[in-house]
């Protein structure tokens, strides 16, 4: 096992006040949404599905997106979505090339080094890496088309249905994989296990607390990391249909895809099966539903503390898209 870096994550956010027009509440602490959803990028058929959003390091008008078999980014002024590797309208596959010449099977994670895109193909079993400059795509980490779980230099180690990728410093990265969660440490060029989950419970993304604590939405609820393992903080083994308010001991959770702080201690969750939001109040142990209109399966969201917007991908059998919402920002 190897324990959360000495070091902690810096945490850059500004809370900035939205204007008043913008209607929001607040319930003993948990932020309650506005209402206001803005469809940013309609999408059709399966290829347009959003799995994954993070916020471009180098420009910030700029989404990067994983959606459906490709990367891609979209303009948060204009909605405007370009592809940069894979065919947007293409197959599925493993090929490394440039631009529309790479193929993808499922970008359900993506983070960001200096020179490139780091991007969890799922179903290939591996990472894979597209350069800035030109978007050459190549192998990054794993084996693509073979799957396992032994750790190793990153070439080496195996990955099983790798998803989240949450990046905590320049060089080191958090990736849920399948049942574990994993560490690729670039300053080695080493992939460890960080946390193995013995059950069955599938873990699809971390979020690190400015404490240095990392979280995990899992089927089917969230876990946080302890010395020995992890321990449920809500919900559990066992789905669960929510609650419009209850203590987190006692909330009960469909497939809470996407996660993402709103405060230090408020956490948004996405809910696939729910079609909805959820708001985890960790200091006052509590769990809220928003009473938001109901979206088409929600995977990720994005968490934009400059704007105070928070950014929702969706998906369903017959399209997908990316919407927005304003939030208030003060606590």
């Amino acid at each position: 096992m190897l324990s959360v870096p000495s070091y902690l994550p810096p945490w850059p956010f500004s809370f900035i006040s939205i204007p008043s027009s913008v209607h929001v509440c607040y319930c003993r602490g948990a932020v309650i949404l506005d209402t206001n959803i803005t469809l940013l990028v309609a999408a059709d058929k399966f290829r347009y599905v959003f799995w994954a959003l993070q916020h471009d390091e180098f420009d910030p008008n700029l989404i990067v997106c994983g959606v459906g078999h490709t990367l891609a980014t979209v303009n948060k002024l204009t909605g405007e979505f370009i592809t940069i590797a894979g065919d947007v309208n293409g197959g599925l596959g493993y090929v490394e090339g440039v631009g529309s010449v790479a193929r993808f099977n499922s970008v359900t994670g993506v983070t960001q080094t200096r020179a490139h895109y780091l991007v969890s193909d799922s179903n290939n079993n591996c990472i894979r890496s597209v350069r800035r400059n030109n978007h050459e795509t190549t192998t990054f980490a794993g084996r693509c088309k073979s799957n396992g779980t032994n750790d190793g230099p990153l070439l080496t180690a195996r990955l099983m249905l790798p998803r989240g990728l949450t990046k905590y410093s320049d060089e080191i990265f958090y990736l849920c994989d399948h049942i574990s969660v994993r560490i690729i440490d670039l300053s080695t060029g080493y992939l460890r296990t960080y946390l193995y989950q013995t059950q069955s419970n599938r873990l699809y993304n971390t979020v690190i607390q400015p404490s240095g604590d990392v979280f995990i939405s899992a089927n089917h609820g969230v876990l946080q990391s302890a010395a020995y393992g992890a321990q449920w903080i809500t919900g559990g083994p066992t789905e669960g249909v929510g609650c419009d308010s209850c203590s987190l001991s006692t909330a009960s959770f469909y497939e809470p895809w996407g996660i993402s702080f709103l405060t230090p201690t408020v956490l948004l969750m996405t809910d696939v099966r729910y079609r909805g939001l959820r708001v985890l109040n960790i200091s006052s142990k509590t769990a809220y539903s928003t009473s938001l209109p109901v979206l088409r399966f929600p995977t990720c969201l994005l968490v934009d503390h400059h704007t105070n917007t928070i950014y929702i991908g969706e998906w369903e059998t017959e399209g997908g898209g990316l919407r927005k919402l304003p939030f208030s920002g003060e606590e």
